[in-house]
């Protein structure tokens, strides 16, 4: 999890972004801080090179990747203030500590701006697509075909599941509010590699090695001995879910679906198969 808001100062669970980092095992980092945007607070760079600062001493001291996960607005600002941060530091913070996310569907000069942070050292976070849109689709077709998989290990895929998605008219007025679908990250990448012709694991990597190597996961983001046994198993002809592994335990199989473990029974198609165990629900399942 991220400590924190949009706004800064941001509010932290223990009082301090660094005991957040040192004492609270889930967090790994501050975010999501709006920059560039309507809807931040405009800190200086001043504010941002001290939160930077305690997310990377906070990472040091936890053993954690210590990172501040910027929101990027389609302010002229664009990723400026990340820059103003790297020069007031002397060079001393290292990009990785800043990951500015939405780059992908801000518009081209976003993206190029994006494209010139990845290109010195950085991480940024692209926003998969939402039903109907390409941004990312087009953006990650663009950068495999220019800059090749270098590139592409500086970029990870996030669906801002649940998140609001505010629509404004051109005067920038509030007109509706929509909610952003986890499907989005599993259907741009199934795009890539159906529609274009993408290898599996450059695009897989988009979700799994490469956020697992941007937030310090040593055991995530990969299949092998020792790592944890979080594992999504899909048809190889149409890239659909048929298996979900989390923690070793079968959350899902093409039959069933998990929704928790509780004093119940579990039940299938078949009826009951016994007590005490994850409750197993289908459409024909009666609780």
């Amino acid at each position: 999890m991220w400590s924190g808001c949009y706004r800064v100062p941001s509010p932290t669970l223990t009082g301090s972004l660094i005991r957040d980092l040192q004492l609270i095992d889930e967090v790994v980092g501050a975010g999501e801080i709006a920059m560039s945007d309507h809807r931040s607070s405009w800190p200086t760079t001043q504010e941002l090179l001290g939160l930077v600062t305690d997310a990377r001493v906070g990472g040091m001291l936890s053993g954690k990747a210590g990172v501040v996960h910027f929101h990027t607005g389609s302010a002229d600002s664009l990723l400026q203030p990340l820059w103003d941060v790297v020069n007031a530091s002397k060079g001393t913070i290292p990009l990785k500590h800043m990951i500015p996310t939405h780059v992908s569907g801000r518009g081209p000069a976003l993206l190029k701006a994006a494209e010139e942070w990845v290109s010195k050292g950085g991480r940024v976070d692209f926003t998969s697509d939402q039903e109907g849109e390409t941004a990312s689709h087009d953006a990650l077709m663009d950068w495999g075909k220019r800059m090749g998989n270098a590139a592409l290990q500086g970029v990870s895929l996030s669906s801002d599941a649940f998140g609001s998605l505010p629509v404004f008219d051109s005067k920038g007025e509030l007109v509706e509010y929509n909610v952003a679908s986890p499907k989005a990250n599993l259907n741009t990448i199934r795009r890539l590699v159906l529609d274009g012709k993408w290898a599996l694991e450059d695009a897989l990597q988009l979700s799994t090695t490469n956020p697992a190597s941007h937030l310090s996961f040593k055991s995530k983001g990969k299949l092998e001995a020792g790592a944890d046994a979080d594992i999504v198993i899909l048809s190889p002809e149409t890239l659909q879910v048929q298996y979900v592994i989390a923690r070793g335990k079968v959350l899902k199989s093409p039959s069933v679906t998990s929704e928790g473990v509780g004093d119940c029974c579990r039940c299938s198609d078949e009826g009951l198969l016994s007590k005490k165990a994850p409750i197993l629900k289908t459409p024909s399942c009666i609780d």
